[in-house]
């Protein structure tokens, strides 16, 4: 038996356990079983924004991403300084300081140099720094499993 309601985002939150979604729905709208039933009590949920017309709203068509290999190395080198794990690797606290620490791995002065095909040793240096990124990565998430 399913029961449907009207309900607004209240907030979102990550726990130890997972990611808290509060709602606010008028009392009148939510049925007796659900209000009284136990905590932990397990349901199925299914949500659908609704419109000023109170119909469904149509989700934006998804956006065609390209593989992170086809990215040029500008973007792979941005994309890798918001990577808390990337950080974590370079041994800084935010993304201004790994990309002070990726540019100067790299010497240059700036990541868009990376897309400069004239500028081999910066491009090697940072295909490098990539390669030595997912040994390390690797050897975090599965080590253990390595006899």
């Amino acid at each position: 038996m399913a029961e449907n309601f009207e309900a607004k985002k209240h907030a979102y939150r990550q726990t130890q356990d997972g990611i808290v979604i509060s709602f606010v729905c008028h009392p009148s709208d939510l049925a007796a079983a659900l209000a009284l039933a136990p905590l932990g009590t397990r349901y199925m949920v299914a949500v659908a924004e609704i419109g000023d017309d109170e119909k469904p709203v149509e989700p934006p068509p998804a956006k065609d991403r390209k593989p992170f290999a086809e990215l040029p190395l500008s973007q792979q080198a941005a994309m890798r300084c918001q990577d808390n794990d990337f950080k974590l690797y370079l041994g800084v606290n935010n993304a201004e300081e790994a990309a002070q620490k990726l540019r100067e791995f790299c010497r240059i002065g700036s990541r868009s140099e990376l897309d400069d095909p004239t500028k081999e040793r910066p491009r090697h240096d940072f295909l490098a720094m990539q390669d030595h990124y997912q040994a390390w990565l690797t050897t975090q998430q599965y080590g253990s499993l390595v006899r």
